[in-house]
């Protein structure tokens, strides 16, 4: 389909201001503890429970490179139900509007899937287990898409301008609050319920359970909870999206500011989730402490804490120079950052837990950038694409982000556990979990030098 022209286009609300009331933005803004919660815990906690060190005498129910691989085909099935759901939701029409429907009937299948998760077929490595896995997992991240595909297509609806930076504030705050309980509240209720809980009728055998089921409970309540005070803007003719589903993917590729976006972030998210799969076999194999669960909650609680206080000033940064070279800045210091975390525990001074908390307070800030400033940005390329076709195509940008991102998450551990399975992931080889920083900083190098072509400099 040809561009339009500008005689053509369909929507009057080209440029016009859109702002969400401060309560109704921070109500909104609460869906992002469950955003944050069900992969940040599965991303911090699956590898290590499904595949623990082979010296820790936990159970082992198959290895860590096939369940990495598990969790890649997982991605792979489910990453295309991101461009489907995205351009059905672009083209629902309710009463309840396109996209509050799709979080509310998508909220309860993703809370049930994610709990049944953490109950594996059989004690001990099988391949049922891996089944199990890749089949529970496909049904959670559809749902999962189902839920925060239409979520985040509501601020780019919903807000421009300063209402934007504030929501997003808003919402960034809340998702340290989800990333904070999956990983040092998990971590707390994982090393000290080990031997789980009885809840009337239900036995939770170890803290993994417990905390699983902690968090498909709060994640459901904060869903359901940030739409029940926000309503989507009326009908108008830019949400009568014309196109096919291939003629969409095609239009929202040709955007010239979301491919350098889009594909920067997929870099990104292979490293922060090979990252997140490194800490707990950091904390256990290289610095050698015991509670590895609660230390390395611990150690990112530290990092989201940190970044928490930096938010004023990323946001005062990116009014006095863009969003866009904010961004750029974090990138190369988390690269910096992760080079430097193969030093953990190998510098003859002081302590080794006191090593790793230094290293990676240097964090705070790009992970500051990223948690502030990528709906906004994304929120900026889905107004230029409003500007270029006429129509409002929030659902599409992020079933097309979420299709891209989602299998560069399965990559991640892939390569954390390819690292593990060629160098060594025990206390006696250590050396490839020593060497996951140092790749995952290779690619966030990678992923700025991707950004530097995104053209907006808002």
């Amino acid at each position: 389909m040809p561009a339009m022209t500008d005689s053509a286009m369909p929507s009057p609300v080209v440029g016009a201001a859109r702002t969400l009331p401060i309560p109704k933005g921070f109500a909104y803004s609460t869906g992002t503890i469950g955003m944050a919660l069900f992969p940040t815990f599965l991303a911090s906690w699956q590898l290590y429970f499904f595949s623990p060190p082979a010296d820790s005498g936990r159970t082992i129910y198959a290895s860590a490179l096939i369940i990495s691989i598990a969790n890649l085909v997982a991605q792979l099935f489910h990453s295309f139900a991101d461009g489907f759901i995205g351009h059905a939701s672009d083209r629902t029409r309710t009463n309840w509007g396109r996209r509050i429907p799709w979080i509310f009937f998508s909220a309860p299948i993703l809370s049930i899937s994610f709990i049944a998760i953490w109950w594996p077929t059989t004690e001990g490595p099988s391949w049922m287990n891996v089944v199990w896995l890749v089949a529970l997992r496909s049904v959670m991240w559809i749902a999962y898409t189902g839920v925060f595909g239409p979520y985040s297509s509501l601020l780019a609806e919903l807000t421009t301008g300063r209402s934007r930076i504030i929501t997003s504030v808003f919402m960034a705050l809340f998702e340290v609050v989800g990333t904070i309980l999956a990983t040092a509240g998990a971590g707390e209720i994982i090393a000290r319920m080990r031997d789980g809980a009885t809840i009337g009728p239900f036995v939770l055998s170890d803290g993994f359970k417990v905390a699983a089921v902690l968090v498909g409970v709060i994640g459901l309540v904060a869903i359901w909870g940030s739409i029940a005070f926000v309503r989507e803007r009326p009908h108008n003719p830019s949400k009568d999206v014309p196109y096919s589903l291939l003629e969409a993917v095609k239009q929202t590729l040709k955007n010239p500011a979301f491919r350098p976006y889009v594909m920067s972030l997929v870099v990104y998210r292979i490293a922060l989730l090979a990252v997140l799969t490194l800490l707990p076999f950091q904390v256990n194999v290289v610095l050698q402490l015991d509670g590895a669960e609660a230390v390395a909650g611990t150690l990112q609680t530290v990092i989201v804490l940190g970044a928490v206080l930096l938010f004023p000033a990323v946001g005062w940064l990116s009014s006095r120079f863009s969003k866009r070279s904010v961004l750029l800045w974090g990138f190369f210091s988390f690269a910096a950052v992760m080079a430097s975390s193969a030093l953990v525990g190998k510098i003859p001074i002081g302590t080794a837990i006191v090593h790793a908390y230094v290293v990676y307070a240097f964090a705070t800030f790009p992970v500051a950038t990223l948690f502030v400033l990528c709906r906004p940005i994304l929120a900026d390329v889905i107004d230029h694409d409003e500007k270029l076709t006429g129509y409002r195509r929030e659902g599409m940008y992020n079933g097309v982000e979420g299709m891209l991102t989602k299998v560069a998450e399965g990559v991640g551990p892939v390569v954390a556990a390819s690292l593990f399975a060629l160098f060594g992931s025990t206390r006696a080889e250590p050396l490839g979990v020593i060497l996951v920083g140092p790749a995952a900083a290779v690619l966030c190098v990678i992923g700025g030098l991707i950004f530097r072509r995104y053209p907006l400099h808002t």
